[in-house]
């Protein structure tokens, strides 16, 4: 599977790292033909992730895959930080259920897993929070990919 792998190093959230991080992920979607709606979801579940990972988990690096094929991108985050659990926010019934979920994470990973088709996270060599989401590209970008108009 082709793709694309962003690292950030860092000792601590900084929000030039998410600047960075974020021309490097839209040049790169510009250069799969990934545009309008799909790369501005991709660009806001990355920012999010990365986010999220900077300013709560006290990670040292934090590792991004973009893997885009013709139907969906598969984004895949590794990182160094404290281990947790994002199924109760991602799995939440509605923004209003958030409020029984401890943790300053649960929104954005609630829209995270609204705009995923599917995800999966599992804590590798008890030291790597490992985190890919599969998201679905749009019906118009499909089919600019393919050379339709």
């Amino acid at each position: 599977m082709t793709g694309s792998v962003f690292v950030i190093l860092c000792a601590g959230f900084n929000s030039a790292y998410v600047d960075r991080l974020h021309d490097r992920v839209k040049h790169y979607l510009i250069q799969c033909g990934i545009s309008k709606t799909s790369s501005y979801v991709l660009e806001t579940v990355v920012d999010e992730l990365v986010c999220n990972i900077l300013e709560h988990s006290h990670a040292s690096w934090v590792e991004v895959e973009m893997h885009p094929n013709g139907e969906h991108v598969k984004l895949l985050l590794r990182d160094n930080g404290e281990e947790f659990d994002p199924l109760p926010a991602i799995n939440a019934k509605g923004p209003e259920s958030l409020e029984e979920i401890q943790g300053e994470r649960s929104l954005g990973l609630y829209m995270v897993g609204k705009l995923a088709a599917s995800w999966h996270y599992k804590r590798v060599d008890k030291s790597v929070n490992e985190l890919d989401f599969i998201v679905p590209l749009d019906d118009e970008v499909k089919g600019e990919k393919h050379g339709a108009h």
